[in-house]
């Protein structure tokens, strides 16, 4: 008799502790950014081999045109002398 009460107790205390402890829950992280909108100017378009031997990469840039930033495109030029 005694054996069955402790095994009982025994099966109720694992079954109790299993049960608890799959009640724990985190609270999800909240996001508390701003409420703007925000954009990237990216990056310039990919860039193909030199046209010929001896040309050198002349890097695209922003610049500030009609009111607006514009991408104007590098290209392939001799080098400056």
């Amino acid at each position: 008799m005694r054996a069955i009460r402790l095994m009982v107790g025994a099966s109720a205390a694992a079954l109790l502790a299993s049960a608890l402890s799959g009640c724990i829950v985190v609270p999800p992280r909240h996001y508390r950014g701003g409420g703007g909108y925000g954009y990237s100017e990216g990056y310039g378009p990919a860039v193909a081999g030199p046209p010929a031997v001896g040309y050198v990469w002349i890097d695209g840039c922003w610049e500030w045109r009609e009111g607006r930033r514009t991408w104007v495109d590098g290209h392939w030029g001799p080098p400056r002398r």
